[in-house]
């Protein structure tokens, strides 16, 4: 795809590129020709295991209770060859924890998207 002199393609931070350009800007409903394409997610399968201390998943960030793990598995996966599983103590009467898996992602208001 070549991008006209008049266009600039901006970098949202979403490993994919939205590329503007004036003239086409006429020619459409906004906001559709500013919706980012592609998967918005990163490492949406958890395949990629994360290098950095604490964080199990690349491009993840997980926020356990205490007595709680998000661990990363490879059986009893859906697809692919690895999941996230949370792990916990087992304790004598139930107790409430929150357990967070999460990353930030940009989102163009007005955009629709289909997770």
């Amino acid at each position: 795809m070549s991008i006209k002199p008049y266009c600039s393609p901006i970098n949202n931070n979403n490993d994919n590129y939205v590329t503007i350009c004036p003239k086409d800007k006429e020619k459409c409903l906004p906001p559709s020709c500013f919706c980012e394409t592609g998967e918005l997610i990163r490492n949406g399968e958890f395949e990629i295991p994360g290098v950095e201390l604490g964080r199990i998943f690349a491009d993840w960030e997980s926020l356990a209770a205490p007595e709680s793990n998000v661990v990363r598995t490879t059986t009893n996966v859906y697809q692919g060859n690895s999941a996230a599983s949370i792990q916990t103590n087992v304790l004598p009467q139930p107790i409430l924890r929150t357990v967070l898996l999460r990353q930030n992602v940009t989102l163009t208001p007005g955009c629709l998207y289909k997770l």
